[in-house]
């Protein structure tokens, strides 16, 4: 996972996985939306949650562990309408960062 463009409120990376390239912007902890939670899990599942922190804590000398934290456990306050309808199971989703988010805060 190489970053390829930074923004105020999101950075673009560029993800090679088995010879598949793909760019995906992502906002991790600014403006997170619903696309970003689906988006981020996809990623997370194709590189590794710890990747996906490793870059973003590298991106910003000011990020903590627990601000990432903080920012999955707002996916609670997204209803089931804001998740794309071809991502499946929005409560699985939540369930996903909430459990991403209880990790983060005890490590």
């Amino acid at each position: 996972m190489q970053e390829a463009r930074r923004h105020p409120t999101f950075c673009r990376f560029v993800v090679d996985c088995d010879g598949t390239t793909a760019e995906i912007d992502l906002a991790i902890v600014d403006r997170l939306e619903a696309r970003d939670y689906t988006d981020l899990h996809a990623l997370a599942v194709m590189v590794g949650q710890s990747v996906c922190i490793d870059a973003a804590l590298s991106m910003d000398a000011g990020l903590r562990r627990s601000d990432i934290a903080e920012a999955f456990a707002r996916v609670l306050r997204l209803t089931d309408e804001r998740f794309p309808p071809t991502t499946g199971d929005p409560a699985s989703t939540q369930r996903y960062f909430m459990d991403w988010s209880n990790d983060l805060t005890h490590t």
